[in-house]
């Protein structure tokens, strides 16, 4: 009886050991085009942490210029288009969200509390003055990403090269998003994005 017990405990202990996972923590840059008040580019990071099979925080630090074209006048009846930028929002946010994940494809929905640093140029009289104010948003974004299904030895050069002997969770990602801010300081763009980390359970 007693050596029953024993084995049981054993095999228990065994199979916790084989059914230990990694945590999902991740980290990704992205590049959205889109729009404020002028047509523009979206650049930015985020850091990742998935918990509680769906639940998923999100740290992003994200900037949004805005550009329109004038015309330069090089003689009184020839001009050039010249691109100059008119906006400016430096997004610094805190999302949550819910992530779901199918094999080697995952899809994210997230919104939050930002802080924002915007500068635009306001038209005056024919004139342009430059204003800068801080203000909160809301902040959202919605993601599609592709990663590998099964543990898989890490590579570099085009997965020529390989770094670990055995196989890890860790690898890259790429994916596509949909990011903006609801506020004072709007903006909408979509774009792709391209993480690394440990993108779900293995």
């Amino acid at each position: 009886m007693l050596l029953f017990s024993i084995n049981s405990v054993i095999a228990q202990d065994s199979l916790a050991v084989k059914t230990k996972t990694n945590p999902i923590v991740f980290s990704e840059m992205y590049v959205c085009f889109g729009g404020a008040n002028s047509a523009g580019w979206t650049i930015g990071g985020t850091v990742n942490y998935q918990f509680s099979n769906t639940d998923l925080l999100t740290v992003r630090l994200g900037a949004y210029a805005g550009f329109h074209t004038e015309l330069a006048l090089l003689a009184p009846a020839v001009g050039i288009p010249v691109i100059k930028r008119n906006e400016l929002i430096a997004d610094y946010g805190f999302l949550y969200g819910k992530r779901w994940i199918a094999g080697g494809t995952s899809f994210s929905v997230s919104a939050g509390i930002s802080f924002l640093h915007h500068e635009y140029l306001e038209e005056i009289n024919e004139d342009y003055y430059l204003r800068k104010e801080n203000v909160m948003g809301i902040p959202f974004e919605m993601n599609v990403k592709f990663f590998k299904k099964q543990k898989r030895r890490l590579r570099i050069y085009y997965g020529l090269i390989p770094l670990t002997k055995k196989k890890v969770a860790f690898g890259k990602s790429f994916g596509f998003k949909v990011v903006g801010n609801i506020g004072k300081a709007n903006y909408f763009a979509i774009g792709i994005s391209y993480g690394i980390g440990t993108h779900k359970k293995y």
